[in-house]
């Protein structure tokens, strides 16, 4: 696994945790929402949203769960690890493009707990450009921005 600074992570996925992930097709789960849940005594939810490669997506979920998710891995900051990072990628019949951002596969609950714990770094699993990377880890302040 890698250590990445999250702050860096978010910015390169373009996720803003204050304006929240949306699952489902439903009203995004916030920072504020889920501040608000904690502070009102949430329950968590330890069983995972689902993947591609272990665990079936359950797509009736609604927000009480993810954040009864979210609220697992504040209770649990130990979990918040293994967040599966590739690229964007755009092909067509002739040829592709790989984008200068991270894209995330797996772990959307796992980052907004660790943007509600304000966690300065977190560890991914990563498979994609190495200039992205090196922005990630903080090996370099430049942050990439040509499509290859």
């Amino acid at each position: 696994m890698i250590l990445v600074m999250l702050d860096r992570l978010l910015k390169s996925a373009r996720i803003e945790p204050e304006c929240g992930i949306e699952w489902n097709n439903g009203e995004p789960v916030s920072l504020q929402m889920i501040r608000e849940a904690v502070n009102n005594g949430a329950k968590e939810a330890s069983e995972a949203f689902g993947d591609q490669w272990k665990y079936l997506v359950k797509e009736d979920r609604n927000n009480d769960y993810h954040i009864a998710r979210i609220t697992y891995f504040i209770n649990h900051p130990e979990d918040i690890n293994g967040i599966e990072v590739d690229n964007g990628i755009w092909r067509d019949r002739y040829s592709h493009w790989i984008f200068p951002n991270a894209k995330i596969l797996d772990g959307h609950h796992r980052l907004m707990a660790a943007a509600y714990l304000k966690l300065k770094k977190v560890e991914i699993k990563y498979c994609g450009r190495i200039d992205v990377l090196d922005y990630l880890t903080g090996k370099t302040d430049v942050e990439p921005t040509d499509i290859i």
